[in-house]
């Protein structure tokens, strides 16, 4: 059997009272208590409110209480200029876009406040950028190449990041200032319909679309971005493309998703501490092409298209990771 150190790489502390803040995997010494102790995560998926419209390929921002879904296909495949807004409990109807399109991207940790939207099917592929303010969307700086496909957004709307994105599987990153859109370093691995968590200066993308005469092929490739350069971080436990993602850097999480060949929704979500991936909980609906926001303790996905069906849903599922205080007494 394997001891903590073998497993952790490192020895259980003696301490006089419990840590704080507590995280998931800590065990310590209790001396005063004389027992042993650890901070136990129980991460589970649930069913939220219903999107009101079944939409798929929109984007989103947000918290799991305050966020936006906008743009998107519609069942009968129109490009949509809608926004709905979520407070964790209901949806509400928010400002149009000013150009409908789908497979569009979002600034991860912009809100609703303070939105950012760029790129997008028009169809054809759109270099349109546009801010919103909480009520309306407003045109900004165009990127520097039109792309769609699901470029990975990182950041908010003064600061953010677009990364990769289609068609033709771009390697390209650009960098907004609220403003305009200026050139970054490239993608080591070039691919569209990858997922984005994180900052412009400490961003992250994971997973995505990679070249394969003949099929499509899910990435399981994770990159990391410190505001210059990206670097290789471990790869996911699985690939997969057109997926959902929030969260940082150094706490992220992926859920749902594509596989190809065969053509097949994944239920599966991993989570990311910066160093490695673990397989967390699953969702109860396989689909791809959902819209994705809060953090890694807190995360929505909504809507999307099920493959199965072939058919876009309203559906709604919530994540949720608490942390709980687990004792054994010595006897």
């Amino acid at each position: 059997m394997s001891t903590y150190t073998e497993l952790r790489g490192l020895r259980v502390k003696y301490l006089a009272a419990n840590p704080s803040p507590g995280t998931a995997g800590d065990v310590w010494y209790d001396s005063a208590a004389f027992a042993l102790k650890s901070f136990v995560g129980i991460a589970a998926w649930a069913s939220g409110t219903n999107m009101p419209v079944a939409t798929n390929a929109a984007t989103s921002a947000g918290t799991s209480t305050a966020a936006f879904v906008a743009g998107g296909d519609t069942p009968a495949g129109n490009r949509v200029v809608t926004t709905f807004e979520y407070d964790g409990s209901s949806w509400g109807s928010g400002g149009d876009l000013n150009t409908g399109r789908s497979a569009l991207s979002a600034a991860c940790n912009s809100t609703i406040a303070a939105g950012l939207v760029f790129g997008g099917a028009v169809p054809g592929d759109s270099a349109l950028t546009e801010e919103y303010n909480g009520t309306a969307w407003t045109e900004s700086g165009d990127l520097n190449t039109a792309r769609t496909g699901w470029i990975g957004g990182c950041g908010t709307q003064t600061a953010a990041l677009g990364a990769g994105g289609g068609p033709h599987y771009k390697d390209e990153s650009e960098e907004y200032d609220g403003t305009s859109w200026a050139e970054g370093n490239n993608l080591n691995v070039s691919r569209q319909g990858l997922a984005a968590a994180g900052s412009q200066t400490a961003g992250l993308v994971f997973g995505g679309e990679i070249p394969n005469p003949g099929a499509q092929l899910a990435s399981d490739s994770t990159e990391e971005y410190n505001g210059t350069s990206w670097t290789a971080g471990e790869a996911m436990g699985a690939g997969r493309y057109r997926h959902g993602g929030c969260g940082t850097q150094t706490a992220a999480i992926a859920f749902l998703g594509r596989v190809n060949p065969p053509a097949s929704d994944k239920v599966e979500a991993q989570v990311y501490d910066g160093t490695d991936w673990a397989t967390t909980s699953s969702l109860s609906t396989a689909r791809a092409q959902a819209a994705g926001f809060g953090i890694q303790t807190s995360a929505v996905a909504a809507g999307g298209m099920v493959a199965s069906a072939d058919a876009n849903t309203t559906a709604v599922e919530e994540f949720s990771e608490t942390v709980t205080l687990k004792t054994v007494t010595d006897s």
